[in-house]
């Protein structure tokens, strides 16, 4: 499908009050979802001194779908704990799509998995959030009912 798009003019036929706005960004409820894996970036640690793989991803089944969630994994940091944890939840996550060995972060865009979802507490001034535990193939678990604790963390 193609647009003619004429930059003068920047009307729409929409009406804006036909279409339901969200307004609830609360965290989902605990448990495993089933995820697409829509987005991958090299970023630097807050500290500059390190590397994170952020990974995002939207829940694709049930009451949450379409719901972004997103993760950060320390690939690269002078922490040797931070860096081993991070790097262990990478093989996590490329095991669950089929993808262990993978040097490319880009083949990740476009997978699915499950994924074991919990609610982090506001604090410092954030308010509560999601915050991804852990990754399995998707057929290796079925997705949880909306609040069931994850069956694998």
């Amino acid at each position: 499908m193609s647009f003619d798009i004429d930059s003068s003019d920047l009307s729409l036929d929409f009406d804006p009050t036909e279409v339901e706005v969200e307004t609830s960004y609360e965290p989902i409820p605990d448990g495993v979802y089933a995820v697409n894996l829509t987005k991958v970036e090299m970023k630097p640690t807050r500290a500059g001194n390190g590397k994170r793989l952020v990974v995002s991803c939207k829940v694709t089944e049930g009451d949450h779908r379409g719901r972004s969630l997103f993760t950060g994994l320390n690939v690269a940091n002078p922490n040797p704990v931070a860096q081993e944890i991070g790097r262990k939840q990478l093989r996590q996550l490329l095991q669950a799509v089929d993808l262990d060995g993978c040097r490319d972060m880009g083949q990740l865009v476009g997978k699915e998995c499950l994924a074991s979802i919990v609610i982090k507490p506001a604090q410092n001034g954030y308010p509560a959030g999601n915050d991804i535990k852990s990754f399995k193939a998707s057929g290796s678990a079925k997705p949880s009912a909306q609040g069931k604790k994850p069956s694998f963390m």
